[in-house]
């Protein structure tokens, strides 16, 4: 059976990302549907597992996913009467069903007989996107939306923009928010580069369904090679 079409039944239940995971697995643009009525043979349906599409498998006793809670971000892959079901528990569970088949290449050797379930122990997985954090290192949008996915496909559940190994302004809260105590303490196109990229990570993150974990310092520091910068950013009193 050739998969040939996609279902979204819920836009806000399915991760945008979800479509362009599929066609890339399959190298080929499929029909897109947002209505779950007249499921055809060869139909790949993306269903949250709160949706009433999901109540009638249920009934049937073809999943128990409902069993579980949205924070494993359980998957159940399924085919039945023809059509592929893809179910999750929440928006990440979804993708880890999409990114389970696209690992095992099952979306262009498509089998009827196929069943894939998957959960997480741990709700909260938080991953950098770099060593050094991607403020340091990364500008491009594209280079950013290449590392999410990475970690999507990886079972994060959160992009920590920023983490314990980062250090410098970019971990500095008064670098991406104006400080009245420290007017100073950052050259405003600096802030607005910061700013920028810290809205890509989040779009980004928003299109596979993860979640951003930002941790920031509240009181300026610095390093040594930084001295003489902060100095003169700062008031001889914080200093």
């Amino acid at each position: 059976m050739r998969l040939k079409r996609i279902i979204i039944t819920d836009g806000k239940a399915v991760p945008s990302a979800a479509i362009r995971e599929i066609e890339l697995s399959m190298r080929e643009k499929l029909e897109h549907c947002e209505s779950s009525e007249n499921l055809q043979t060869g139909d790949i349906v993306l269903l949250s597992i709160s949706h009433h599409l999901a109540r009638q498998l249920i009934d049937r006793g073809l999943t128990e996913l409902h069993n579980t809670t949205p924070e494993t971000d359980a998957f159940h892959v399924l085919c039945a009467n023809h059509v592929l079901y893809i179910i999750g528990s929440s928006k990440r569970g979804i993708m880890q069903g999409i990114h389970q088949l696209a690992l095992n290449d099952e979306f262009r050797n498509f089998d009827e007989g196929i069943e894939h379930k998957g959960s997480s122990s741990m709700p909260f997985r938080a991953f950098a996107l770099l060593d050094d954090g991607v403020f340091k290192d990364v500008s491009d949008a594209e280079t950013i939306r290449s590392c999410v996915r990475y970690l999507s496909a990886m079972g994060a559940s959160h992009v920590a923009a920023t983490n314990d190994f980062s250090g410098g302004p970019e971990k500095m809260l008064h670098s991406f928010v104006p400080s009245r105590i420290f007017p100073n303490s950052t050259p405003p196109e600096f802030r607005s580069r910061l700013r920028g990229i810290l809205r890509t990570i989040i779009d980004a993150a928003g299109e596979y369904g993860l979640d951003v974990f930002f941790d920031t310092a509240l009181l300026p520091s610095c390093n040594i090679s930084q001295r003489e910068e902060f100095i003169n950013a700062f008031s001889p009193d914080v200093v």
